[in-house]
């Protein structure tokens, strides 16, 4: 110790529990050494209520993270699953989401969807119906024309021509060619 005393004029120790200052000074021409030592009662229970606060405020702030965290999950899962049941209706435009209480803005929100769906359904159903109207109204003057044309053609026999038959056939003999 001495030693580094002689080369820094001032040194902090420690011994077990006592905290400790050394010193050199030069008195006509001597070193001398001075050594103080002392236990600061204040000075470790203020550090040890220190070190209590800091732990305890650790742990506590853990506490509410994790309280935090659960509390978001609680608060956020009837988001997650109106997620999943807008997935599985992805699929089967019948299912509706399940709008729980009818009064807080989650459930608002399931029941404009539901009825958003309705509406989609019903537009779906309206279309497919036109189609399928629309399909009859055309297929009959179809069927009409192409079962006159095929009676017309089993019916005509070239050269044998009526006056009456010269105007029904001559719109077969165009339609057919002149090979026919």
């Amino acid at each position: 110790m001495t030693t580094r005393l002689y080369h820094k004029p001032v040194v902090d120790f420690r011994v077990g529990h006592e905290e400790g200052i050394g010193l050199v000074f030069t008195d006509r021409g001597r070193p001398h050494y001075i050594f103080v030592t002392g236990y600061d009662r204040l000075g470790h229970a203020k550090q040890q209520n220190l070190l209590m606060i800091l732990l305890v405020a650790n742990v506590g702030g853990m506490l509410i993270i994790i309280a935090g965290w659960l509390r978001v999950g609680r608060f956020l899962s009837p988001l997650v699953s109106m997620v999943d049941g807008v997935q599985q209706i992805s699929g089967a435009m019948h299912l509706r989401l399940n709008e729980r209480n009818r009064k807080d803005e989650i459930a608002r929100l399931a029941m404009t969807f539901n009825q958003m769906l309705t509406q989609l359904e019903d537009t779906f159903a309206s279309q497919q119906q036109f189609v399928s109207h629309t399909s009859h109204e055309l297929r009959t003057p179809l069927t009409t024309m192409l079962g006159t044309l095929d009676f017309a053609v089993l019916r005509y026999e070239p050269g044998r021509h009526t006056q009456q038959d010269a105007g029904n056939h001559a719109g077969v003999d165009q339609a057919l060619g002149p090979d026919q």
